[in-house]
């Protein structure tokens, strides 16, 4: 189950005996569900994926110069390598996404 790719939904199984399963115990999958949900509404008419934009975020701060994505499929490369191009997030994409949104909100 991965967040920020858009795979955060109640039917991906979740196998157990891995960290995930461990992580996603209990009601946590719903709580992530519902979490990133609501993120991708408050979203919506933002260019580029949630992934896309969640590296853009980490970019944004001064202090970050390199983000490890993961790297699975050759898409997901070529869609993180372009992120740096866009600069920082705007003002307004910064204001949806901070507090209380990323702070103790969840652990997603």
């Amino acid at each position: 189950m991965k967040c920020a790719d858009g795979n955060h939904h109640r039917e991906h199984e979740v196998r157990s005996g891995r960290v995930r399963g461990w992580y996603f115990r209990g009601d946590r999958k719903q709580q992530v569900v519902e979490h990133v949900s609501a993120i991708e509404r408050d979203l919506e008419g933002v260019a580029g994926s949630l992934a896309e934009t969640a590296l853009q975020f980490c970019l944004t701060h001064p202090a970050v110069s390199t983000v490890i994505p993961g790297m699975r499929r050759i898409a997901t490369v070529e869609s993180s390598t372009s992120v740096s191009d866009r600069g920082p997030l705007a003002a307004e994409v910064l204001a949806i996404l901070r507090p209380p949104r990323l702070a103790e909100e969840l652990y997603c």
